[in-house]
């Protein structure tokens, strides 16, 4: 793209005399094809008109991860926790644009080639509701390579919000949205709360087995109630299925709550049990840490009784997409089980 070093002389006349081409100064104006689409492509990550949540150690030039860095190498954090902290999951990116389509060029490494581990999906703000409108991810070879590229998405005109969330089980180390050279590009409006919600949990909480990035139900609550995720106007604590037995649980949950707790005497906390094949035994401990609270005066702590999720099924397989990790149906009905108790907490809280 080139441009006019214009002027008008005293007589009236426009001269000028045409520039270098902008695009060698400014990335941002440099133009490239994804398939016959001409695109222009804008650091996702670093660029003032998207918003980015999930990530509140992120500094530009950086690493997406989901814990603070300097705990990657400290043995404050277990292998389990370091080895998930840089996928992606809850990551978002806002925008609102005219553009006649949206293309994604991302740096990515995943442990396998899946949309449903290591792709992007993309929704449509239509009359303050998200609507899913794209899933796609990279190729075995594109994962090998480390690159991908796609038109995720053919949207038509006018002016629109869209949201795209990340990978589940990749990490990203750079990300550029592409748009139709002349679209315009601007910042979607606010969320409804600064504060984000943190959920605590296990592969279930991750996503494990949904379709696609935002069929989880923290995605769900995330785009129902206008909060990212992460930290924190909430508290979701769901580690029934990594606590290897009920023992475990005695030795953690109460204490783990009571540390939380400390740190954030009115902070609202959901205590969750799991939803498939519920323990009894399992289910009397976690319990046990919320009627201890309630007992001591703790006004800002809440239960939800994992089995109610699919008892009103014929079968709880109907949810399940394997013998513990909901699926898309799943996630859901747990997102409907949860969203009444999350909306009461954010609003006693504030």
């Amino acid at each position: 793209m080139k441009t006019r070093n214009l002027q008008i002389s005293s007589a009236g006349q426009i001269t000028g005399e045409v520039q270098e081409d902008i695009s060698k100064f400014d990335k941002n104006f440099a133009e490239a094809k994804v398939g016959n689409r001409s695109v222009r492509y804008y650091d996702a990550l670093d660029g003032p008109n998207f918003v980015v949540t999930g990530f509140p150690w992120y500094k530009p030039g950086g690493q997406l991860v989901r814990i603070p860095e300097r705990l990657l190498n400290s043995d404050l954090v277990n292998h389990g926790v370091k080895g998930l902290a840089c996928c992606t999951s809850g990551g978002m990116i806002r925008f609102r644009t005219d553009s006649e389509y949206v293309a994604l060029n991302a740096a990515v490494q995943g442990w396998e080639a899946s949309k449903s581990l290591v792709g992007y999906d993309i929704y449509e703000l239509v009359k303050d509701k998200w609507i899913f409108r794209n899933v796609a991810g990279p190729s075995s070879a594109e994962l090998k390579a480390g690159k991908f590229e796609t038109l995720l998405l053919s949207c038509g005109c006018g002016m629109r919000e869209f949201l795209i969330n990340m990978p589940r089980y990749g990490s990203v180390s750079s990300l550029k949205i592409g748009l139709s050279p002349e679209a315009k590009l601007e910042k979607p409006r606010p969320w409804e709360s600064v504060k984000p919600i943190v959920f605590y949990g296990s592969s279930i909480t991750q996503g494990g087995c949904a379709s696609h990035p935002g069929n989880n139900y923290p995605a769900i609550l995330s785009r129902e109630l206008s909060i990212p995720q992460v930290n924190m106007t909430a508290f979701v604590m769901e580690y029934d299925h990594n606590a290897p037995n009920p023992e475990h649980l005695k030795e953690t949950h109460a204490e783990f709550f009571r540390i939380i707790r400390k740190a954030h005497p009115k902070l609202p906390i959901l205590i969750l049990t799991r939803g498939d094949n519920p323990d009894p035994e399992r289910t009397a401990v976690i319990r046990a840490t919320y009627d201890e609270a309630v007992k001591a005066g703790d006004k800002h702590v809440y239960f939800v009784d994992g089995a109610t999720y699919f008892s009103g099924l014929p079968d709880p397989g109907l949810a399940l997409s394997d013998a513990c990790h909901p699926n898309d149906f799943g996630f859901y009905l747990m997102y409907k089980a949860i969203l009444p108790v999350l909306k009461k907490a954010l609003a006693e809280g504030e």
